[in-house]
Protein backbone atom coordinates (compact mmCIF):
# COMPACT_ATOMS: atom_id res chain seq x y z
CA UNK A 1 0.00 0.00 0.00
CA UNK A 2 1.32 3.63 -0.98
CA UNK A 3 2.29 5.99 1.90
CA UNK A 4 -0.43 8.68 2.00
CA UNK A 5 -0.37 12.02 3.91
CA UNK A 6 -2.84 12.91 6.73
CA UNK A 7 -4.20 15.06 4.43
CA UNK A 8 -4.85 12.44 1.58
CA UNK A 9 -6.59 10.11 4.20
CA UNK A 10 -8.98 12.92 5.26
CA UNK A 11 -9.60 13.63 1.68
CA UNK A 12 -10.60 10.33 1.01
CA UNK A 13 -12.50 9.62 3.85
CA UNK A 14 -14.39 12.58 2.67
CA UNK A 15 -15.39 11.74 -0.59
CA UNK A 16 -16.55 8.25 0.58
CA UNK A 17 -18.62 9.75 2.96
CA UNK A 18 -20.04 12.16 0.40
CA UNK A 19 -20.44 8.95 -1.63
CA UNK A 20 -21.89 6.51 0.38
CA UNK A 21 -24.56 9.34 1.96
CA UNK A 22 -25.67 10.86 -1.19
CA UNK A 23 -25.03 8.55 -4.00
CA UNK A 24 -25.33 10.79 -6.49
CA UNK A 25 -23.37 11.47 -9.97
CA UNK A 26 -21.56 14.76 -8.77
CA UNK A 27 -20.44 12.79 -5.54
CA UNK A 28 -19.17 10.16 -7.64
CA UNK A 29 -16.92 13.24 -9.80
CA UNK A 30 -15.66 14.29 -6.73
CA UNK A 31 -14.74 11.36 -5.54
CA UNK A 32 -12.96 10.73 -8.41
CA UNK A 33 -11.47 14.24 -8.58
CA UNK A 34 -10.12 13.95 -5.03
CA UNK A 35 -8.62 10.42 -5.98
CA UNK A 36 -6.81 12.26 -8.81
CA UNK A 37 -5.50 14.42 -6.03
CA UNK A 38 -4.25 11.40 -3.69
CA UNK A 39 -2.52 10.31 -6.77
CA UNK A 40 -0.67 13.78 -7.77
CA UNK A 41 0.61 13.74 -4.36
CA UNK A 42 3.01 10.59 -3.61
CA UNK A 43 4.51 11.68 -7.19
CA UNK A 44 5.18 14.63 -5.74
CA UNK A 45 6.57 13.61 -2.85
CA UNK A 46 8.97 10.93 -5.28
CA UNK A 47 9.99 14.46 -7.75
CA UNK A 48 11.26 16.30 -4.53
CA UNK A 49 13.25 12.89 -3.47
CA UNK A 50 14.70 12.17 -6.88
CA UNK A 51 15.78 16.25 -6.65
CA UNK A 52 17.32 15.90 -3.48
CA UNK A 53 19.01 12.62 -5.05
CA UNK A 54 20.20 14.45 -8.04
CA UNK A 55 21.47 17.24 -5.74
CA UNK A 56 23.31 15.23 -4.11
CA UNK A 57 25.54 13.78 -7.14
CA UNK A 58 26.97 17.52 -7.85
CA UNK A 59 29.07 17.70 -4.88
CA UNK A 60 31.64 15.37 -5.89
CA UNK A 61 32.17 17.66 -9.34
CA UNK A 62 33.44 20.55 -6.51
CA UNK A 63 35.99 18.60 -5.10
CA UNK A 64 39.69 18.93 -5.85
CA UNK A 65 41.04 17.32 -8.47
CA UNK A 66 44.89 18.18 -8.21
CA UNK A 67 47.20 18.17 -11.54
CA UNK A 68 50.43 19.71 -12.26
CA UNK A 69 51.29 23.05 -11.37
CA UNK A 70 54.55 25.38 -11.82
CA UNK A 71 56.80 25.35 -9.25
CA UNK A 72 56.80 28.98 -8.86
CA UNK A 73 52.93 28.76 -7.77
CA UNK A 74 52.83 26.09 -4.69
CA UNK A 75 49.38 25.20 -3.45
CA UNK A 76 48.63 23.20 -0.40
CA UNK A 77 48.66 19.49 -0.68
CA UNK A 78 46.58 16.46 0.36
CA UNK A 79 47.33 13.32 1.83
CA UNK A 80 47.56 10.06 -0.06
CA UNK A 81 45.02 7.80 1.78
CA UNK A 82 46.31 4.67 0.01
CA UNK A 83 49.06 3.66 -2.41
CA UNK A 84 49.41 1.31 -4.59
CA UNK A 85 52.65 2.18 -5.39
CA UNK A 86 54.49 0.24 -2.26
CA UNK A 87 52.41 -3.13 -4.12
CA UNK A 88 53.88 -3.39 -7.13
CA UNK A 89 57.39 -3.64 -8.85
CA UNK A 90 58.83 -0.45 -10.26
CA UNK A 91 59.94 -0.47 -14.01
CA UNK A 92 62.04 1.74 -15.90
CA UNK A 93 61.40 3.73 -18.81
CA UNK A 94 64.62 1.84 -20.80
CA UNK A 95 62.08 -1.89 -20.23
CA UNK A 96 59.47 -0.56 -22.86
CA UNK A 97 60.65 -2.91 -25.40
CA UNK A 98 59.46 -5.74 -23.45
CA UNK A 99 56.16 -4.14 -21.79
CA UNK A 100 53.06 -5.59 -23.40
CA UNK A 101 49.37 -4.55 -24.76
CA UNK A 102 47.22 -3.86 -21.44
CA UNK A 103 50.07 -4.24 -18.99
CA UNK A 104 49.74 -2.44 -15.97
CA UNK A 105 53.35 -0.85 -15.21
CA UNK A 106 55.10 1.42 -12.06
CA UNK A 107 57.56 3.78 -13.18
CA UNK A 108 59.09 6.09 -10.50
CA UNK A 109 60.81 9.39 -11.28
CA UNK A 110 59.29 13.24 -12.18
CA UNK A 111 56.66 14.87 -14.41
CA UNK A 112 58.91 17.24 -15.87
CA UNK A 113 56.89 18.92 -18.03
CA UNK A 114 53.16 19.48 -19.56
CA UNK A 115 52.78 18.86 -22.71
CA UNK A 116 48.92 19.86 -23.64
CA UNK A 117 45.54 19.05 -21.67
CA UNK A 118 46.69 15.35 -20.29
CA UNK A 119 50.12 14.79 -21.79
CA UNK A 120 53.22 14.68 -19.96
CA UNK A 121 56.86 13.81 -20.07
CA UNK A 122 57.96 11.85 -17.74
CA UNK A 123 61.49 11.12 -16.48
CA UNK A 124 63.06 8.39 -14.59
CA UNK A 125 67.20 7.26 -14.57
CA UNK A 126 66.72 5.87 -17.68
CA UNK A 127 64.98 8.12 -19.85
CA UNK A 128 62.21 9.73 -20.71
CA UNK A 129 58.50 9.04 -22.23
CA UNK A 130 55.67 10.80 -22.97
CA UNK A 131 52.34 9.73 -20.60
CA UNK A 132 48.61 10.50 -20.75
CA UNK A 133 47.32 11.45 -17.44
CA UNK A 134 43.71 11.82 -17.20
CA UNK A 135 41.79 14.42 -14.27
CA UNK A 136 40.47 11.57 -12.31
CA UNK A 137 44.61 10.15 -11.78
CA UNK A 138 45.70 13.01 -9.97
CA UNK A 139 43.53 12.27 -6.92
CA UNK A 140 43.78 15.77 -5.72
CA UNK A 141 47.43 15.72 -5.57
CA UNK A 142 49.00 18.57 -6.75
CA UNK A 143 52.78 17.94 -8.22
CA UNK A 144 56.03 19.79 -9.37
CA UNK A 145 58.80 18.98 -11.80
CA UNK A 146 60.51 18.87 -8.12
CA UNK A 147 58.06 16.03 -6.61
CA UNK A 148 59.46 12.38 -7.09
CA UNK A 149 56.19 10.35 -8.27
CA UNK A 150 55.39 6.80 -9.06
CA UNK A 151 52.52 6.73 -11.60
CA UNK A 152 50.68 3.60 -12.04
CA UNK A 153 49.85 3.05 -16.19
CA UNK A 154 48.27 0.99 -18.39
CA UNK A 155 50.76 0.21 -21.79
CA UNK A 156 48.81 1.43 -25.23
CA UNK A 157 50.79 -1.18 -27.80
CA UNK A 158 49.71 -0.66 -31.51
CA UNK A 159 52.46 -1.45 -34.18
CA UNK A 160 53.98 1.76 -34.39
CA UNK A 161 53.20 3.55 -31.09
CA UNK A 162 53.11 3.26 -27.46
CA UNK A 163 51.31 5.12 -25.51
CA UNK A 164 50.95 4.58 -21.30
CA UNK A 165 47.45 5.95 -19.95
CA UNK A 166 48.29 6.90 -16.34
CA UNK A 167 45.58 5.56 -13.66
CA UNK A 168 47.32 6.86 -10.55
CA UNK A 169 49.75 9.17 -9.72
CA UNK A 170 51.42 9.40 -6.02
CA UNK A 171 54.46 10.89 -4.53
CA UNK A 172 56.81 9.03 -2.77
CA UNK A 173 57.79 9.79 0.53
CA UNK A 174 61.29 11.55 0.86
CA UNK A 175 63.75 9.51 3.14
CA UNK A 176 65.40 11.27 5.66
Amino acid sequence: MKKLSLATILLLSTASLVVSAENLPAANEQAAAVEQKAQIVPDAEKAEKAQKKHHHKHKKEHKKRGGFVDPTNPQPQTKDKKSFANNLPVSQISEQAAWKDDQRIVLQGNIVKQLSKDDFLFRDKSGEIEVEIEPHAWRGKTITPNDEVKILAEVEKSDKKLELEVQRVAKVAKSH
